[in-house]
């Protein structure tokens, strides 16, 4: 087999912008870092997460704070905002290796001289607690939610929404049905840890103490912000929570066994990117919990792109309220006049305890070329249930949402496709969808449609009933998609080629282009991950396949090689985080370079380019290759 070699040198010429750039360095771990260093360098970093926050000179508009690696028990709470093509960047060393966790020693937070005492104001309040222990905390340290006691959780039952039972003792609400021995709790007022043990156990100080904080991220009022490449785990409420915010990009980060929901983007923000983002094991402590969550949004530009979202609950609420624990819900954003929504793409929700993606009282909802995989509830759940005892403030509630090109495959007790409508909805379209669960055939009832108000239909229906009473799914299908163990596409699968023919995938849009629909070229597949047909590709060619970009991140120039390839023409497309192609051109059939290096090319590219993240996407007629690039100044 011959070997070609192409080269192609990208200079980039980066836009003057008016803030100087510079990276910084946190170091926990270092002895020499000090929050009183310059952080220009690894050698004068700085020591906290909190001095990375803080709303001084430095950090400025278009820095990048590097947190090296070690475990940082600390909230990361941005105080100050980028500007527009000037993010402020907090990022992780290398992906991962900086772990944020919300599991703090219970002496570095108590009041000076502070004891254990046993308390008895919860026996009077339930005569059924006897072994209720006390301790003060350190008046100047807040955010704190429940105890660990050496590597066991001590769950709280706050209630943090306000809703159950009102304490006497400092009006907290709590879940009261779940009070009770091996659980914890902090009175913000009293400034009191309190844990209830079992009636066996002597003292609490035969454990070793250790107490949660709130949330891993906050970022609250803040724009032009990017987090990147952590491990967030162990928070009493929040792995990430985004707050009245525009212009914040999520990325690439593990989130994992936090008390409520993985990812939060609450209320009024806009602009909003969550992508490539592992999210898992959240909600096993307080209420109103699931892996990716967007609440009472007032703007439809938010993007929850390439995420995975697996083995979340709701384990405070779900019993008497099961509509949480979700891979992916937004909620309640067509309420108190609002008209928010969102756009899910390329996602895959598997193994949670409610719906694989959960649309709830919201409009302007794309829901596109996902894989939901047996959750614990229907996969994908419509509606605009509210309580019997509220009404609501606007007629439609549920209102132009899209689904197309998804895998929706049940559980063997649960349907793939649910909508439930108490009011009158506007226009829903769904199409180019499989539908499935184990052994079911064209003529099982998969589809879960209650019309409570018009009574237009109710009841279980199969994919041609579905079709006949909605005029939806036209094209969809009853299939197994055949999926393999992390669920991607095989070769045989029925989802191939078969999603919306005149869909392109262009980032954040889809448009009309049948010249284009697929990352290989063909028909949009149906699912969350692209098949890529590589008949006529020597197997040995794919194996021995070889992109490398160097330096990388780069400041003006850098270097791309192909090696190993045919000779042939290729297309090359940079495309920044939100999807949109900032460069394209075509890398025409190499020419024979200097001796010794094969046949290549050599092609300056002279872009206007921000700092930032790009994606750069090499194609031929057989192959199809992204790498990262980071441009830094």
């Amino acid at each position: 087999m011959k070997i070609y070699l192409f080269i192609l040198t990208i200079s980039i010429n980066i836009l003057n912008h008016v803030f100087a750039q510079t990276t910084y360095y946190v170091n926990g771990n270092n002895s020499t870092a000090s929050d009183y260093n310059s952080g220009t360098s690894p050698s004068a970093a700085w020591k906290t997460l909190r001095r990375a926050c803080m709303d001084t000179t430095t950090p400025a508009p278009g820095d990048t704070i590097i947190i090296m690696q070690g475990i940082y028990r600390a909230s990361l709470i941005p105080k100050k905002s980028g500007s527009p093509g000037n993010y402020i960047t907090f990022r992780s060393d290398t992906t991962f290796s900086t772990k944020i966790t919300g599991i703090v020693l219970l002496d570095s937070v108590i009041a000076e001289g502070a004891i254990w005492q046993q308390d008895t104001l919860w026996h009077q309040l339930d005569t059924s607690l006897h072994n209720v222990w006390k301790i003060q905390l350190d008046s100047t340290k807040h955010g704190y939610v429940e105890a660990y006691r050496d590597t066991q959780r001590m769950p709280s039952f706050k209630s943090i929404d306000g809703g159950g039972s009102q304490l006497p003792l400092d009006s907290s609400y709590i879940y009261q049905n779940h009070v009770s021995s091996g659980k914890s709790f902090v009175s913000d007022s009293l400034n009191t840890l309190f844990v209830f043990l079992e009636d066996t156990v002597s003292s609490p100080d035969i454990y070793s103490w250790y107490i949660t904080k709130n949330n891993g991220v906050f970022i609250n009022n803040q724009s032009y912000i990017k987090i990147q490449g952590f491990e967030i785990d162990s928070f009493a409420e929040v792995g990430v929570l985004v707050q009245g915010c525009n212009h914040i990009a999520i990325d690439s980060d593990s989130i994992h066994h936090n008390g409520r929901t993985g990812i939060a983007i609450n209320f009024t923000n806009s602009n909003i990117l969550v992508t490539n983002n592992d999210v898992s094991y959240n909600g096993i402590g307080l209420g109103y919990s699931s892996g990716i969550s967007i609440f009472r949004a007032t703007n439809s530009s938010l993007y929850i792109i390439g995420n995975k979202s697996h083995h979340n609950a709701d384990s405070a609420t779900f019993s008497f309220s099961p509509s949480d624990g979700n891979g992916f819900i937004i909620d309640e954003s067509a309420d108190v006049g609002q008209n928010g929504g969102c756009t899910f793409k390329n996602n895959v929700s598997y193994f949670n305890q409610g719906s694989g993606i959960r649309i709830h009282r919201s409009k302007n909802c794309e829901v596109k070329n996902n894989t939901t995989y047996k959750n614990g509830c229907n996969e994908m759940d419509i509606g605009d249930q509210i309580a019997p005892a509220t009404l609501a403030d606007t007629l439609i509630l549920l209102d132009n949402i899209i689904i197309e090109n998804n895998i929706f495959f049940a559980k063997s007790n649960k349907y793939p496709f649910s909508m439930s409508f108490t009011h009158n909805f506007g226009s829903i379209i769904s199409n180019f969808n499989d539908f499935y669960r184990n052994n079911a055939i064209s003529n099982s009832l998969l589809f879960n449609i209650t019309d409570s108000l018009n009574l237009m239909y109710i009841g279980v229906d199969s994919i041609s009933q579905f079709q006949n009473i909605t005029g939806n799914d036209i094209n969809s299908f009853v299939a197994d998609p055949l999926l393999d163990s992390i669920l991607h596409l095989q070769s045989i699968s029925p989802c191939i080629d078969t999603g919306n023919p005149d869909l392109y995938n262009d980032g954040q849009t889809w448009i009309t282009d049948t010249t284009d629909q697929d990352p290989d070229g063909t028909r949009m597949d149906i699912g969350a991950y692209y098949f890529s047909h590589s008949s006529g590709i020597e197997a040995n060619i794919l194996q021995n396949n070889s992109v490398n970009v160097y330096p990388n991140p780069f400041n003006e120039t850098t270097t791309l090689e192909i090696r190993n390839w045919k000779n042939q023409n290729y297309d090359l497309k940079i495309y920044d985080v939100f999807g949109k192609i900032v460069y394209q051109s075509t890398i025409n059939k190499s020419t024979p370079l200097s001796s010794g290096e094969g046949s290549g090319v050599r092609s300056v590219l002279n872009l206007n380019l921000p700092n930032g993240i790009y994606l750069l996407q090499i194609k031929s007629d057989n192959f199809v290759q992204t790498k990262k690039l980071e441009v830094i100044k």
